[in-house]
């Protein structure tokens, strides 16, 4: 796997057009892809696919490399929080604090995303620290980006409420 297999894009949501500028290992070399792809599992999916279901206990975080998912506050997804297409990172929360998943994760297309383990990352970490380390940054931005577009959209809903 290279670096190209991951588009970049940025999430986008059904009840705004706003979207953050996302990218994650963008600055690897070639060399740094191949050796942090060693600790990715290739996951395939199908469309209307659950694959991530809240309340269950998995430290992962995925890449999504090919497709659409949608982030879901209900199992059968009838009202989408944020979609997301390749390049998109999602079980973060979960991959940071060790929690239980907070949402569900449906897959809108079929696809094909890159999983890595809390497991795998602290391997990683010991054995390749530049990039988890960059890992890192690149996820708490990622996040950053999420928080600041929600916090818009929630000033944005709140001023149309007045």
């Amino acid at each position: 796997m290279s670096k190209q297999a991951f588009n970049y894009a940025s999430p986008s949501s059904a009840a705004s057009t706003a979207e953050p500028d996302l990218s994650l290992l963008a600055g690897l070399s070639d060399e740094e892809w191949a050796k942090f792809a060693h600790y990715l599992e290739r996951v395939e999916f199908s469309a209307h696919n659950l694959l991530v279901r809240a309340g269950e206990q998995d430290p992962s975080v995925y890449i999504l490399a090919e497709g659409r998912v949608a982030i879901t506050a209900d199992e059968q997804g009838a009202q989408p929080l944020v979609e997301f297409g390749p390049g998109d990172v999602f079980g973060e929360i979960a991959f940071l604090d060790r929690e239980p998943r907070s949402a569900f994760v449906r897959a809108l297309t079929d696809g094909r995303s890159f999983r890595l383990t809390r497991e795998k990352f602290e391997y990683l970490s010991a054995w390749e620290p530049r990039i988890a380390q960059q890992f890192l940054l690149d996820l708490g931005q990622s996040l950053s980006a999420r928080l600041r577009w929600t916090t818009s959209a929630l000033v944005d809903a709140r001023s149309k409420q007045r």
